[in-house]
């Protein structure tokens, strides 16, 4: 009372990594704490309460009852809640304040998910009585305003959904969506890779020519569809732009400029697939091995192709094995009924198991990939459509080219190189700045 000091702890709960085991508790005036509490900012640090308790009782304050315990909480149990509550009232009679639960964050922006060539995001009230108006904004990564659209709440409602259409181009550029009136980090969402269309070009002739097989495309499309926006063209046309992953359903032999073309597009981080064929497997027979790098294939190939089952065969379609650890497809579901009737067949060499990244039942490589300097050459030993295989007709086909859409982007790569250091962090307010002094670095394996 009066100006006599006050022992108070001279920080939250929750110490910064950079000050932890230092001593927190010290004497206040009542000005000095109250000045002390309206300073006080959130902070993304875990509670330790216990060591709290343990500071509180080295100080000159003793656990006799005698002070005034007021303890501002921020609703959350941190596991001992009623623990620490104990702890603090043998000092003294307790007063918790506390705003509760509906008032940590009112107003909640969900995650967005890709919705064909839109993103449609989520938002949810802790209020569900009032009609109410609230605003999605939409950030590029230049801090541009792109996007502002109304998400209306009726009385009763807790929930709505808005949707934001926009150019792949433009969308490709987002990187934050926030509610106007939010005022917290639970009201923002920072976009990353996930939320981005990347373009996928399918090459459909040379010159005007176009290459046999069109109902590849078909089923490539439908595949690609939910989450790439998709480009067909000659090679030297869909080379003209940017692309993250080009696919070549069955061209046989490619021309030397073409060749060329996409292999400096793989040096620079390009993802290129190829699809077996007919003439794929014609362009096979009668070769020489040093022939092997006009076709442009991740490895050796035997001549023709192999038939498995069939009238004049004693054997049936094969199915596939499950993925190997290593495979950028490890832990996609194998579907049982989808079989593989016909193939080309890889070599045998020293580093045949190191390349592939699916095989067959009888240990076949079904997908083989090299690494072409930043990027990689993959092939499908199996035709895109319904000719060789029905894995076009199963929904593993889409779930292996997610995947390698993703490769485009280099996240096979992750988990290895130093740790990664803190550019900007978000604040409870939802503000975006400079990340402080004492964050800490996330190591890369952690991803």
């Amino acid at each position: 009372k009066g100006s006599k000091p006050l022992p108070a702890p001279s920080s939250p709960t929750a110490a910064p990594p950079a000050g932890a085991g230092t001593d927190q508790v010290h004497s206040f005036t009542p000005r000095q704490a109250q000045d002390f509490v309206q300073a006080l900012q959130p902070r993304p640090w875990p509670a330790d309460r216990a060591t709290t308790l343990e500071q509180m009782a080295a100080s000159p304050l003793r656990p006799d009852r005698s002070a005034q315990v007021i303890w501002l909480s921020d609703g959350l149990d941190h596991g001992a809640a009623d623990v620490f509550a104990k702890g603090l009232a043998t000092f003294g009679p307790l007063t918790l304040v506390s705003d509760g639960p509906g008032a940590i964050s009112p107003k909640v922006l969900r995650p967005p998910v890709l919705d064909g060539g839109a993103i449609t995001a989520r938002v949810e009230r802790t209020d569900p009585r009032p009609d109410e108006t609230l605003h999605l904004r939409a950030f590029t990564d230049d801090g541009r305003l792109i996007a502002r659209e109304e998400v209306l709440f009726n009385s009763g409602e807790v929930s709505a959904e808005v949707r934001l259409d926009m150019p792949a181009e433009l969308a490709n550029r987002l990187v934050r969506l926030d509610l106007e009136e939010g005022g917290s980090a639970a009201s923002v969402i920072l976009l990353d890779e996930r939320w981005r269309r990347r373009p996928v070009g399918i090459a459909t002739g040379d010159g005007g020519a176009e290459l046999p097989l069109l109902s590849s495309i078909f089923y490539l499309s439908r595949a690609l569809e939910p989450f790439s926006e998709i480009r067909q063209g000659t090679i030297g046309g869909l080379l003209r732009r940017e692309l993250a992953l080009m696919i070549l359903p069955d061209p046989g032999t490619l021309s030397s400029p073409d060749r060329a073309a996409i292999k400096g597009w793989m040096e620079e981080g390009g993802v290129a697939v190829r699809f077996a064929g007919p003439l794929l497997a014609q362009a096979t027979s009668g070769r020489a091995a040093s022939e092997d790098d006009a076709l442009l294939v991740p490895v050796p190939l035997r001549r023709g192709d192999r038939v498995i089952g069939g009238a004049m065969s004693w054997t049936k379609p094969a199915t596939l094995a499950p993925f190997d650890a290593e495979s950028p497809f490890r832990g996609l579901t194998v579907p049982q009924d989808v079989t593989v009737s016909r193939q080309v067949l890889a070599q045998p060499s020293l580093d045949l198991e190191r390349k592939t990244w699916a095989r067959l039942s009888d240990g076949t490589p079904l997908v083989t990939a090299e690494r072409q300097g930043k990027g990689w050459l993959v092939l499908f030993h199996t035709t895109a459509n319904t000719q060789w295989s029905n894995l076009a007709l199963s929904g593993l086909l889409v779930e292996m080219l997610q995947r390698l859409v993703a490769l485009s982007q280099g996240v096979v790569e992750t988990g290895q190189g130093p740790p990664l250091e803190p550019i900007q962090t978000l604040d409870a307010f939802g503000a975006l700045g400079d990340a402080p002094p004492d964050t800490a670095s996330i190591p890369q394996e952690t991803f």
